[in-house]
């Protein structure tokens, strides 16, 4: 191949990666900001530093199978201690180099830049994860584009010529493989790529004799995949390392192989191949609202598609769908799909979640469905599968992503800007090194997504001098975060005092306390001062001033379309839908494989937050309960909306059916209230599963 045609594809296709990368940052910039982990990792970062290797001593020994894991985020940190903006730049390059070696490896496979631009484009926007567009992927993602480029400089060292260049190509393919693998040692399977690219392009007999002929690529490809291999294995023998917990399935080998096939034909194959697909025409048709903007955007990527067929055909006189074997294709993307898959099999949790487990296999399910759109060649002319069918395929991909990047913002805009606000205002009223007494009246704070767990490490990244916040919700008297099994901690607000019971029975009064009310500004208690109750100054701290998206830009109007004014599902750590401003009521938990997740009632005054709502107008409430629930719970159930009650109506043994009159709808703030008698053993009532509501006609 010429030099000048060299550049001009690759320009092509940079130019490609960058807008298909572009395009899920397109409707909201750079506000989102941390969820979970991001916010312990600042917190680790600004009390030790950036860490960029964790070794075997030391609270964090246990991640010692990832020696790198924390590489990436402590890179963007120390560019920037005040923001996420080189997270996002880290994440959106990694994305980058994740296209750009996926096309090349389908350039390669398919002889044809088009195929390159397909299976690239569907490897970056592959809809079956749901966790690549958040900052708490940034390793994972990073790991995974090292994995990549380390296997085209593989496969680009067993095609050249001399002996050095070749050497030099091995020796940098290993050198990233080894760095990505001690990123996230799921990345492994990919190490299948070079190898089956070759099978892709020459046969299984002719791949066989290029690397017996060149047998020095093999062989540091191959020992540094052992090398990779045995590092973990001897890690995972460790029972306090991470991967050390994953490793004690109970059972015999026949069961478990038994457990696998099925696991991966009814739930990685049936999610990679039918359930992302299937759940994309659901979204084009129900809920997008800018469809003039996506239909804009898809007639771009039909136009580049239908050209680059174009300029194949005129410059080589060959249809680019007559350059591959579409069978080979198939087998080879079946095999690295289930390969990536693999790992997580270890983990019952992790098979049945959808976050992080297609990350890799993405790049399998890529081939495959390129596969069988190379097929349709029997049929229609290349030009046509080009615009019509492999273009469409890639804008169904990408509304994925951009969804995807929409119900993270969505969740940050509803917990993790205001919270992180309203922690910033408070602890700014507090000398340095003063315990921090808060009151919540927002909601949550209960656990893992409306960040409960991470509430104390904010607190240190926003203020390293700042004492620990010592959270009381101010709804029910509770301690937060909630944890099971629940401790007997308590606090109460009398005589304008916060007193703080532990459950050793001390007591700790403050009269200086600040308190997030439900509209998420803070007030200052203080029966010292005059007056004794002061709003305090919003303070906006650097760390949110990359944007400001609220879920009303949008471009996915769940309202409109669905007829919903509000939804809760209450999903555990592991789910995908936004938390809940709740009070008194766990987060959501795991049930099993195929078992929706349930939230339990832990307090007689639990109840919701809902901010969704339009006043003066009527509504209609359908309450979903779990299988579970503990007599009398259910029998002495009470529902109450700002204080009144609701008339009940059972429509079955789980369902509960309720009007709410106009009169009692308030805007913006309003309590639905959840009254049961507890279990003296488990402290528990009734578990909670599905909560909507419509408004009345």
């Amino acid at each position: 191949m010429k030099n000048t045609s060299v550049v001009a594809e690759w320009s092509m296709l940079t130019i490609a990666g960058v807008a298909l990368v572009a395009a899920i940052w397109l409707p909201f910039g750079f506000a989102l900001g941390g969820l979970i982990e991001e916010w312990e990792e600042l917190g680790l970062f600004v009390t030790h530093g950036p860490i960029f290797f964790i070794d075997g001593t030391g609270s964090l020994s246990f991640l010692r199978g990832r020696p790198l894991t924390f590489a990436p985020q402590a890179l963007a940190y120390a560019l920037d201690h005040s923001t996420f903006f080189y997270w996002h730049l880290l994440l959106a390059l990694s994305l980058v180099i994740k296209f750009l070696s996926s096309a090349y490896v389908g350039r390669f496979m398919t002889r044809s830049l088009v195929g390159g631009l397909l299976i690239g484009a569907l490897t970056l926007h592959y809809p079956a994860d749901t966790m690549q567009i958040n900052l708490r992927t940034l390793h994972i993602d990073c790991s995974i584009a090292l994995a990549l480029l380390a296997g085209v400089l593989a496969l680009r060292a067993q095609e050249v010529a001399g002996m050095t260049a070749r050497l030099a190509l091995s020796l940098l393919a290993a050198a990233l493989f080894i760095a990505g693998s001690l990123i996230y040692e799921a990345i492994l399977p990919l190490a299948l790529v070079p190898a089956l690219a070759m099978y892709v392009r020459y046969g299984l007999v002719s791949t066989v004799a290029r690397c017996v002929k060149q047998p020095a690529v093999l062989l540091m490809w191959g020992a540094a995949l052992v090398a990779c291999v045995v590092f973990v294995a001897i890690i995972g023998q460790q029972s306090d390392s991470y991967q050390g917990t994953l490793v004690g399935q109970t059972g015999g080998w026949f069961q478990k192989l038994a457990y696998w096939a099925r696991t991966i034909v009814f739930t990685a194959l049936h999610r990679g191949f039918w359930q992302a697909w299937e759940q994309i025409y659901s979204l084009a048709w129900t809920q997008l609202s800018f469809r003039t903007v996506f239909l804009l955007i898809s007639a771009n990527i039909a136009l580049c598609f239908f050209l680059l067929a174009v300029r194949e055909e005129t410059a080589k006189d060959v249809p680019w769908t007559q350059k591959a074997s579409p069978v080979r294709l198939l087998f080879a993307g079946i095999v690295l799909f289930v390969a990536c898959y693999s790992p997580f099999l270890l983990s019952t949790s992790h098979v049945a979640i959808t976050q992080r487990t297609y990350l890799a296999a993405a790049s399998g399910g890529a081939m495959v469905v390129t596969a069988v759109i190379i097929a349709f060649r029997f049929f229609l002319s290349a030009r046509i599968i080009a615009t019509v069918i492999a273009a469409p395929t890639v804008s169904a991909a990408l509304l994925a992503q951009i969804y995807q990047h929409d119900q993270y913002n969505r969740n940050y805009a509803q917990f993790g800007r205001p919270i992180v606000k309203a922690l910033a205002t408070a602890t700014a009223a507090f000398p340095p090194g003063a315990p921090i007494p808060i009151v919540n009246m927002y909601g949550g704070l209960n656990g893992t997504w409306d960040l409960g767990v991470a509430v104390t490490l904010v607190t240190v990244y926003l203020l390293p001098t700042s004492g620990p916040p010592i959270l009381c919700d101010g709804r029910t008297g509770q301690m937060l975060p909630l944890v099971r099994p629940f401790p007997k901690k308590s606090c109460t607000i009398k005589e304008d005092n916060l007193t703080v019971v532990a459950a050793d029975g001390k007591q700790a009064t403050y009269s200086r306390f600040a308190v997030i009310e439900s509209d998420g500004t803070v007030t200052l208690h203080d029966n010292k001062a005059t007056p004794p109750i002061q709003a305090l100054k919003t303070i906006m701290p650097p760390v949110l001033t990359l944007g400001n998206w609220a879920p009303s830009d949008s471009w996915f109007n769940r309202v409109r379309n669905s007829g919903l004014a509000y939804e809760c599902k209450f999903e555990s750590m592991w789910g995908y839908a936004v938390p809940c401003r709740t009070f008194g009521i766990y987060e959501g938990e795991w049930t099993g494989v195929g078992m929706p997740p349930v939230s339990w009632v832990n307090n007689k005054d639990a109840g919701l937050i809902i901010d969704t709502l339009e006043p003066n107008r009527s509504y209609k409430m359908i309450l979903q309960l779990g299988k579970y629930a503990v007599t009398p719970a259910l029998d002495q159930l009470q529902l109450t909306f700002n204080g009144s009650p609701l008339q009940l109506v059972w429509t079955d043994p789980r369902r509960i059916e309720a009007s709410i009159p106009y009169e009692l709808v308030k805007d913006r703030i309003n309590v639905l209230g959840l009254s049961a008698p507890l279990d003296d053993k488990s402290g528990l009532s009734i578990a909670l599963q599905h909560l909507q509501i419509w408004p009345m006609r």
